[in-house]
């Protein structure tokens, strides 16, 4: 019978189909114990950083750094200025005319 073949390649499609369909669910089992033990493992890391910025004393807030960026920015601009007043210094100076 002519439907009968069709009928095969439907129930092969079907059985593999199914046997994806397990192999995924599996996958998905074992992503699940790896998420779950991912969140275990980061509610301990929460925990141990919530003791050390306890032990440090701080809000856990950014040291300041705009006093450090200031210092840093007249530290080269001190030797920048330096340069230009020098050379503006030298294109004074009269040269001798030979």
């Amino acid at each position: 019978l002519p439907l009968a073949g069709e009928f095969d390649a439907s129930a092969e499609q079907a059985a593999a189909l199914g046997e994806t369909l397990d192999r995924v669910g599996g996958s998905l089992g074992a992503t699940r114990s790896d998420v779950t033990r991912i969140g275990t493992e980061l509610n301990t890391l929460s925990a141990e950083l919530a003791l050390l910025r306890d032990a440090n004393g701080t809000d856990g807030a950014a040291p300041p750094l705009r006093p450090f960026v200031m210092v840093l920015l007249a530290w080269l601009l001190v030797p920048a200025i330096g340069g230009l007043l020098g050379g503006l210094a030298l294109l004074r100076i009269p040269r001798n005319a030979k």
